[in-house]
């Protein structure tokens, strides 16, 4: 067994498998005592078996027991209680993870690999703290009528050493060695081997004999098919010396056939010597609970070094710190200070962080042995720091909550508004933006996890004219977890123009004439009583308007064209109108979109998503340029309406905003008839008079509602896109690099007629 719980470099306890529990489980509380949970709770232990196959000479690790079955027992005095069946991976690795109270279970491991058991040794213990096993497996013999088999075993002790100590375990002063010697397999279920079972002389014994995991006592053992023979042989370390004994086992097959098994064990016992423990790092974290920075916090009894109790007193020559700036420093032993034998050099640390989160110093523990010998112990002090601090807004600008640095957050950028929702009869179809604010608990704030945060939405006008355009989600509060980033949602829903103007006609706001009509605003304060008065304003603002940016110029190609100089299969993109779902103060409209499917590189045709796209006559590889771009809605675009407004329009034109929409809206008001008249042919495939875009072109894509006033019903356009032809490509460019048909163009959307 290897705990290794402090990485402390002195003899570990190993038991005989008779010895009896109790015994047992008295001895192992003493080294379980300073892993104690506190009363408060229980927490989470891990064992971890590790199964590897050995030379059984020289006890030298071949590799990995892979998939290796490993059972883990709970042992108590009403029986015994499997808690787990597990398999190795391929490292020969499980971990078993359980939450225990204080006192700790009892727990027995046993291992099966290729039909050889081994069992832990100790073969119970007290799991009160990580563990770590190993379980070494040498490879069993299958056997029926075997002939004359010689194996050679040496013991080993805790560490892997071939060299065991005198009168170690402390208190035992035997080491076990448990091996399977052979699993019977014959083809006949009815065949059986007799071993008879020696009895080895000092300082060999036999402890147990297993048949499977059945204990057997007496001589011969018989085996029936598919059973092992499992023997667990003891060392004596009274007495120092080379040993070795050759162990006659006398098997007798069923028909009467006798075999000698001879097993050699082999073992040296050597006297203690009082050397230096080795100079490996001793990773100590005192307590998982955080400290404040510049606060002081002390540590007593951290275990360093256990002088064996065969050594005389060692002396403490100095502690000395490696670390300029440093977290820790160590208060206690003072230089001089005597260890007697069999006692533990302890040392008291203080923590006083000066800077929050981990914080780690290494200190050099110098010691002189009884002989004047000077040895090195390194150890390394882990701890964490807090700070006293508020939780953090880290978007849209990062600030920890302050009551006196409000944030602001605007849902318009430079000129470019908020559009006004579309009329009414348009449907569900109002503008929305969004904005989103990320608050963080650092893990190095000091504030309690999970940190309630309070969210109020405050209106300064008594009739709530601005509040009733936003809302905010989560609307009362969020949990932050440490280092968790958590969301809130804030939504801008713009007034149609009518619902502008009603707010003017009704007094709730004087039209000034100024930029300040159109600003609609109001504050979110978040609040967090747990870690004190934190507290965060955030002030919003939208402006809405009439008109937007422009887009950037883009350039769509055929759709489904294939050319010489085009990868099979070409790129295959489609234009989707708008694609401002997050409105953070830029237009992303008319983006395009790949249609390939990333895993089969298959695609619709004609393509089944977004809004529109361009094709030619004849899509086939061999068609020669030059061919027209005909323009196309998708099936399953929402836009239903496309007419040609105007041709010839020069581009500065329409990259003033204002002049086209206010084009588009003296027509409409010339003529209420203007969104009747039927719309151009561009669904797919195309009719006799497909719609072939020119430069200079401006169409207006739309949706349609309906608006009823008495017993007339008005057709009114709605989610109306602008877009403009600069250039059009027909294949034949002498720079063209792909020979494909597209237009090239810009668009402006949502425009908002009334």
């Amino acid at each position: 067994m290897n705990t290794d719980r402090r990485n402390i470099p002195y003899p570990r306890i190993r038991f005989s498998a008779t010895l009896a529990l109790v015994v047992l489980v008295a001895l192992l509380a003493a080294g379980c005592k300073d892993e104690v949970v506190p009363a408060k709770g229980a927490k989470e232990r891990v064992l971890t078996v590790v199964a590897r196959v050995i030379d059984p000479i020289t006890g030298v690790s071949t590799g990995p027991a892979v998939d290796a079955e490993i059972t883990i027992t709970q042992v108590n005095a009403n029986g015994e209680e499997v808690l787990a069946q597990l398999r190795t991976n391929d490292q020969g690795v499980v971990e078993y993870r359980a939450v225990f109270p204080a006192a700790g279970v009892n727990i027995r491991i046993a291992g099966v690999y290729r039909s050889e058991r081994q069992y832990s040794d100790p073969p119970v213990f007290l799991f009160c703290a990580d563990a770590k096993f190993t379980l070494s497996f040498v490879g069993t013999l299958l056997v029926c009528c075997p002939r004359d088999i010689f194996v050679t075993y040496r013991f080993l002790d805790e560490s892997g050493s071939t060299d065991l100590l005198r009168n170690k375990p402390t208190g035992i002063s035997e080491y076990t060695l448990t091996r399977t010697l052979f699993v019977l397999d014959c083809a006949d279920p009815n065949q059986t081997l007799s071993i008879a079972i020696p009895a080895p002389r000092a300082p060999f014994g036999i402890a147990q004999v297993r048949v499977n995991d059945r204990v057997v006592t007496g001589s011969p053992v018989v085996l029936k098919k598919g059973e092992a023979l499992t023997v667990v042989f003891t060392v004596s370390t009274a007495n120092p010396g080379d040993f070795e004994l050759p162990l006659d086992f006398q098997l007798t097959c069923s028909d009467g056939t006798p075999v000698r098994y001879t097993v050699r064990l082999l073992a040296t016992v050597i006297e203690f010597q009082c050397n230096c423990p080795r100079d490996s790092v001793l990773s100590i974290e005192p307590d998982a609970n955080t400290v404040e920075v510049g606060t002081v916090r002390d540590y007593a009894n951290i275990l360093v070094y256990q002088n064996p109790a065969d050594c005389r007193a060692i002396r403490v020559d100095s502690i000395v710190s490696r670390d300029r700036d440093r977290f820790w420093d160590v208060i206690a032993p003072a230089p001089g200070t005597v260890v007697d034998a069999g006692r533990d050099l302890s040392i008291t640390a203080r923590f006083r962080p000066w800077r929050a989160g981990n914080a780690v110093d290494t200190f050099l523990v110098f010691i002189r042995l009884a002989d004047d010998t000077p040895c090195r112990i390194t150890v390394r002090l882990q701890g964490f720091a807090c700070r006293t601090m508020c939780p953090l807004v880290v978007k849209p600008v990062v600030q920890q909550f302050t009551a006196t640095k409000p944030i602001a957050v605007d849902f318009s950028s430079g000129n470019s508004p908020v559009p006004f929702s579309p009329n009414e009869g348009c449907g569900g179809t109002k503008t929305t933006v969004y904005q989103e604010i990320t608050l963080l608990l650092p893990d190095t704030a000091c504030c309690p996890a999970p940190a309630n945060v309070q969210i109020t939405l405050i209106d300064s006008d008594p009739q709530r004219v601005n509040s009733r355009f936003f809302d905010v989600t989560p609307g009362a509060n969020v949990t932050l977890g440490r280092n968790t980033r958590t969301t809130v949602t804030l939504r801008f829903t713009a007034p149609t123009v009518s619902e502008f103007e009603q707010i003017f006609a009704s007094g709730l706001r004087a039209r000034t004439g100024s930029i300040s009509d159109s600003i609609f605003s109001v504050s979110i304060r978040l609040s967090n009583s747990s870690c004190g008065d934190c507290q965060q304003l955030i002030t919003v603002r939208a402006v809405v308007g009439t008109f937007i940016r422009i887009s950037n110029v883009i350039t769509l190609y055929a759709y489904g064209q294939n050319t010489p100089k085009l990868p099979d299969p070409p790129v295959r993109k489609v234009c989707h109108i708008d694609c401002c779902s997050q409105f953070d103060g830029t237009l992303d409209i008319g983006r395009l979109f790949n249609m390939i499917d990333p895993q089969t590189k298959a695609f619709p045709y004609p393509p089944n998503l977004h809004d529109f796209f361009v094709e030619v006559a004849d899509t086939s590889y061999a068609r020669t340029p030059p061919q027209d771009p005909m323009l196309f809605r998708t099936p399953g675009t929402s836009f239903t309406q496309l007419l040609l407004f105007t041709r010839n329009y020069l581009e500065k034109d329409f990259a003033n905003v204002k002049r086209i929409v206010g084009d588009v809206q003296n027509t409409l008001n010339a003529n209420g008839a203007y969104f009747l008249q039927a719309s151009l042919p561009w669904t797919f495939p195309p009719g006799p008079t497909p719609v072939l875009p020119r430069p200079g072109d401006v169409y207006i894509i739309s949706t349609q509602g309906q608006w009823t006033s008495g017993s007339t019903s008005h057709v009114i356009p709605c989610g109306v896109a602008l877009l403009y032809v600069r250039k059009i490509f027909l294949g034949n460019e002498p720079n063209s690099f792909n020979d494909q048909t597209g237009i090239e163009y810009e668009l402006i959307y949502p425009v908002v007629l009334y």
